[in-house]
Order: C-alpha cells, then structure tokens, then sequence
C-alpha cells in the first residue's frame, strides 16, 4: 500500500511538472485568424485568437467601410435572421469578457443602410437571446434572463435565481416589456427540486407573483413557506419590491435620446415609482460619462421618453 500511494504521488507530480513545461514552451500569443461571415449584404470580420492577446475584433463592414466595431476576450455572429418582419435581416452579435457570472455583451443591428442599432444589453451569465413568437403575430420576441438577484441577501451565485426578461420591438428598437407577459411569469413558479436552494426558488416564486402584478397572491405565498424562508424573505421583502421596480424602466435612459439619453456603458441603476405625483410611472436613473455622474428623473409621455435634470 504504502509503494502504491508513493507512485500515484510520483505520477501526479511528474503529470504537473510536464505541465508546467508544456506551458513554458507554447506560452506565446497563438497566431490571429481571420474569418468573414455574410449577413445579409453586410459582412462581419472576426480576427483573433481565443483567448490570447490581443483582443479578439469583430469589425460589422459594407463595401469596405467599417460600421461598428467590438473587441473582447470572445467575439462572434450568433445569428442572421429577420427578427421584425420588413424583410430586412438583422444580426446578433456578442462579446465575452473571460469573467465568471457575468461578462456577456450583445448587440443586435438592423442591417439597413446604414445599419441600425436594435439593442445593446449586457447579458450577465446568459449566453444571449432565444428568439420567440410570444404573441403569435408581427416581430420576434427575445427571451433572455434577468439576473439582479444574483448574490441577494447571502445568496451564492448557484442559489441566486434568474428571472424571465422578455424583450420586444417597439418604436424602432427592442425593449423589456416582461410584465406584458404574466402567464409566462406564472409559469415558472414551481417547488424546489431536491438539489437546489429553496430560498433562491422561493424568492423566485415571491419576485415572479410581483411581476405578474398578483401582490396579494405573492403575500399569500409567503405564508405558505417554512418558518426560517418566510421571516427571511419578510425581512428583505422592501428590498425585493424596490429592486423590481425598474423591471421595465431601466432601458428608459437609452430610449431619451438627445440630452439625457445614454449607453448601455453609461447606466448605473436607479428606481421607479411616482416621484412627482401619484399614479405616474417615472424612473429616477443614474448614469455616469466621462467620469460624470448624473442622476436624472425619467417620463413617458405620449409614447416618448423625456429627462429633466434632478441633481
């Protein structure tokens, strides 16, 4: 036995060591290749090399110009499709930073000439969107996941849950319009399964009666839990309602335009609510440019979205 375990050691260490030279040997940025895909009659360039440096560039090209250009650990073309229906195809593009948790980039351009840019959405831990037909008519819908949640309240990141975004094309851009849908948000209240964390389901469960706009049913449902779930999403239930207010709003930045318009790169967070006077939906965000924070009140009137300056 005890030569058995001398020789596993032995074996392991030879294993690191051959390891180790292997990396010293090829620890040298592998070559760049080129590929170019066509979208519609547009073409995207990816030049790179995985993960080495430099920086993978996806340059979105017509005729030799360049119109956008995006450079990350990982960049790609995920798809060529008519999403809106005018017969003009759009392309999905995505970028990944290398990070855990997080990191994915999309963009998703109209291939006009020149070409439009439909959204621009940090995807956290989704890998992009799945195209859908939720109403049955007219554009696609982009179904994709909604991590705010992650972390929450002493969650770890595999008992954080994620919620359902939905995201549809309007006014010429695609928008989250997820509490259009609250059947497909009552469809993933469910009971935990033997491997998972019940909190993170039942704060699921919780968050997704809210979004369906169903509070009293989500009051009810939180008498049904176990002592130590319920008094813990009591305590955080503030914290909860206040987070889910912006579901919806947090694009309202972007859709602005002119003054008080701004990036995906430039949001900050905010909240919603009636700021001014009851009964209104407004959105107070925070975004910050060149170093600039700025935090201003967000409204909606007559299908357009204005800012007046806060502070």
């Amino acid at each position: 036995m005890t030569s058995w375990r001398w020789r596993l050691t032995f074996a392991c260490g030879a294993g690191v060591w051959l390891g180790a030279g292997a990396l010293a040997q090829t620890n040298k940025p592998e070559p760049l290749k080129t590929t170019v895909q066509t979208c519609g009659s547009y073409q995207v360039k990816i030049t790179g090399n995985g993960f080495g440096e430099p920086q993978d560039t996806l340059r979105l090209m017509k005729g030799g110009r360049t119109y956008a250009t995006y450079r990350d650990e990982a960049v790609s073309l995920d798809s060529c499709t008519d999403l809106t229906g005018d017969g003009v195809p759009e392309a999905i593009l995505t970028q990944y930073s290398g990070g855990a948790h997080c990191c994915t980039m999309g963009q998703i351009y109209s291939l006009t000439t020149p070409p439009r840019l439909l959204l621009e959405q940090g995807l956290s831990n989704s890998t992009g969107w799945e195209i859908v037909q939720l109403d049955g008519k007219g554009p696609k819908e982009l179904l994709t996941s909604d991590w705010r949640f992650a972390y929450a309240y002493g969650l770890s990141y595999a008992e954080s849950p994620a919620l359902p975004q939905v995201l549809a094309y309007r006014g010429g851009r695609y928008v989250d319009v997820t509490r259009e849908y609250p059947a497909l948000l009552l469809k993933g209240i469910r009971a935990p399964q033997p491997e998972e964390s019940v909190s993170g389901t039942f704060l699921s469960n919780y968050a997704l009666y809210l979004l369906a706009g169903q509070p009293q049913k989500a009051e009810a449902y939180l008498q049904t839990l176990p002592r130590p779930e319920r008094e813990w999403l009591q305590n955080y239930a503030p914290d909860i309602r206040q987070n889910l207010s912006t579901v919806g709003l947090d694009d309202w930045p972007q859709r602005a335009g002119g003054q008080g318009g701004a990036s995906w790169r430039d949001l900050r967070g905010g909240a919603g609510g009636s700021f001014t006077r009851p009964g209104t939906l407004e959105y107070l965000g925070t975004t910050v440019r060149q170093g600039r924070g700025t935090v201003r009140l967000y409204q909606q009137r007559g299908g357009r979205w204005s800012p007046r300056p806060h502070c």
